[in-house]
């Protein structure tokens, strides 16, 4: 699909972002994923992001449904799914208590 093809779908859905905003839009992505810096911030009026943004075309898209499909390891073998199970206890992130206990559900079958 172009990009004013795009641009003319339904404006809940889709809207390009221009300017400050699509600059806001990149920054945020660079500090997400370059934590550590190095760039300088993008900003639309510097001739040096300028240029290159007038060819980017950053859009946002409102998202009213998702579906997906979650695997819990259950191809793997019964040991490495415990060694799974263990590893996502020792992290302690926010869902591995949930997904160890997914994972053992299938374990239990």
């Amino acid at each position: 699909m172009r990009r004013d093809e795009l641009a003319r779908q339904d404006d809940e859905l889709f809207a390009e972002l221009t300017g400050k905003v699509m600059a806001a839009a990149l920054q945020a992505l660079l500090e997400k994923h370059q934590p550590e810096g190095g760039y300088d911030p993008i900003d639309p009026t510097v001739p040096q992001y300028a240029k290159a943004l007038a060819h980017v075309g950053v859009y946002r898209m409102r998202c009213e449904s998702w579906t997906g499909k979650v695997k819990f390891g259950q191809n793997e073998p019964d040991k490495l799914q415990q060694i799974f199970v263990t590893k996502l206890r020792e992290r302690g992130g926010p869902t591995d208590e949930a997904t160890a206990c997914e994972i053992e559900k299938n374990l239990a079958e």
